[in-house]
């Protein structure tokens, strides 16, 4: 099949929606698919043709290319008023949701753009709900979740065993993008408690955060005066592996994730995650199981709660085996299995 993927960015560095971009380039490639990635953000690569936000330049290459391709796959809500080139040339039509975007009333054009798509390809059970609810069920859906990146190698279960076994010592961990006009992450409640926990006799502590975006300073404000938390900003892939394998526990306890990538990356390093019972995270972390999550909304008091149960040794392997295990729903070979079903059941439309 010849398809024409249009995204904000494929670059996996710099979020979530930009790794599912990545990784879904990857999926239908691998699947023997003709793909022509285009993208708003980025500059142009080997296997990525990128506009920088030229968006004049974008649409006249989404149209010209438009009639040499069988399926269209729109990779945000924000591009589907481009749906209607594709239904007057009668192209098969794929809308990736990812989150907020689609979890809030939706203007009307957009809703009419919406109910022209042959597929909507949401990334979390909770996301499949708000398109239900926003835009209706004429739609066929198909669940197709984030995929751990494929360079972030899930780690042996031995050394899961030995990253868990000291008792008298965590690290904890938060990765995330933070943006004064998102403020849902809840780092700053996780620093709070930090402040205030009392950690069992004879446990000590550090915590990393790795940390980016326009409301990264306030956090850092916060923390300046703690010498047990560490704050890591502009990292590369190999070095946030690196923190990763050094880690115990990870704490993002946001209520505004559609997925998630980072509960994925934590899990296969071993680590035991604390998110919030809020957005597709229940999708990875079934509380107490595989990890560990808040009540939405989230307060500093219930995440000194769960810092404590979080460290008990006897928890400790426990969990962080589950969150391990649990990561082969998502590798890149059962997302793409998903992917290939999703696109037989289109080319049978």
């Amino acid at each position: 099949m010849r398809i024409l993927f249009l995204g904000g960015s494929f670059n996996g560095e710099q979020g979530g929606v930009e790794r599912y971009n990545r990784s879904l380039l990857h999926q239908l490639r691998s699947l023997n698919h003709d793909v022509k990635a285009l993208s708003v953000n980025d500059s142009s690569t080997r296997d990525v043709s990128g506009f920088n936000r030229n968006f004049k330049k974008l649409i006249l290459a989404y149209l010209v290319n438009l009639p040499f391709c069988d399926a269209v796959i729109l990779g945000h809500r924000n591009f589907l008023p481009l749906i209607w080139p594709a239904v007057f040339l009668f192209k098969k039509r794929i809308l990736t949701a990812h989150g907020i975007e689609v979890w809030g009333s939706q203007p009307r054009f957009i809703r009419l753009s919406y109910r022209f798509l042959h597929q909507v390809w949401p990334v979390s059970s909770f996301t499949l709900t708000k398109l239900g609810e926003n835009f209706g069920h004429r739609v066929q859906p198909v669940l197709i979740p984030n995929t751990l990146p494929g360079h972030f190698s899930v780690a042996s279960e031995e050394s899961v065993r030995e990253k868990q076994s000291n008792p008298g010592s965590v690290r904890f961990l938060s990765v995330t993008r933070l943006s004064k006009s998102e403020n849902y992450k809840n780092v700053d409640l996780c620093l709070d408690a930090l402040f205030s926990w009392e950690p069992p006799s004879g446990l000590s502590w550090q915590y990393d955060l790795v940390i980016h975006g326009d409301d990264a300073a306030r956090i850092e404000k916060m923390a300046e005066k703690n010498r047990n938390i560490r704050i890591h900003s502009q990292v590369t892939d190999d070095h946030l592996k690196t923190i990763y394998k050094q880690s115990t526990h990870f704490l993002l306890p946001s209520t505004g994730e559609g997925f998630g990538i980072v509960y994925l990356e934590a899990m296969a390093n071993g680590l035991i995650c604390l998110g919030a019972n809020a957005g597709g995270v229940p999708d990875v972390i079934q509380d107490q199981e595989n990890g560990f999550l808040c009540q939405s909304p989230v307060t500093a008091a219930e995440i000194r709660q769960a810092l404590t149960a979080m460290v008990l040794p006897a928890e400790r392997l426990r969990i962080s085996l589950a969150g391990w295990k649990s990561v082969s729903r998502f590798t890149g070979e059962a997302v793409t299995g998903k992917v290939n079903q999703a696109l037989n059941l289109l080319e049978k439309k």
